[in-house]
């Protein structure tokens, strides 16, 4: 738990039981995870925090950098995990949800073409790639 105090020192956030649980559910799990399946992990230690806390915490770590979060299902579900340290990209499975994470950006180029060309510093970037995975596609 003090490695996660310090997280929440460091981005300048109020060091609750909330957040520090929610970065250590998030942690051990070393998956995306709903707000809700967040949330049910959550109640067996903390019982009386809801949903809307929940979600609220959520968006604070994920403005701070300690969370990082993704779009399934074409926006209709977001799923976090604990930021990595490195930049890193998506391939989302549109059937079972299965998030893959890509460690090369296909996009750094392209960054610097557009500093060169419109002298437009890009601070950062998301991409994320919607298809099927192969053992889905496998069932279909």
């Amino acid at each position: 738990m003090k490695r996660y105090a310090q997280w929440l020192e460091d981005a300048n956030l109020k060091k609750t039981e909330t957040r520090l649980k929610i970065l250590q559910i998030l942690d051990q799990e070393h998956a995306f995870l709903s707000a809700d399946d967040i949330h049910q992990r959550l109640l067996k230690e903390l019982p009386k925090v809801p949903i809307s806390t929940v979600y609220r915490v959520l968006e604070a770590l994920t403005q701070h950098a300690l969370v990082s979060s993704v779009n399934v299902d074409h926006k209709k579900e977001m799923l976090f995990e604990l930021a990595h340290e490195h930049h890193a990209h998506h391939l989302i499975c549109l059937t079972c949800h299965q998030v893959i994470h890509i460690e090369e950006c296909p996009v750094e180029s392209l960054e610097r073409s557009m500093l060169t060309k419109y002298g437009f510093k890009i601070e950062s970037h998301s991409l994320e790639f919607y298809g099927h995975c192969k053992t889905c596609q496998e069932h279909r």
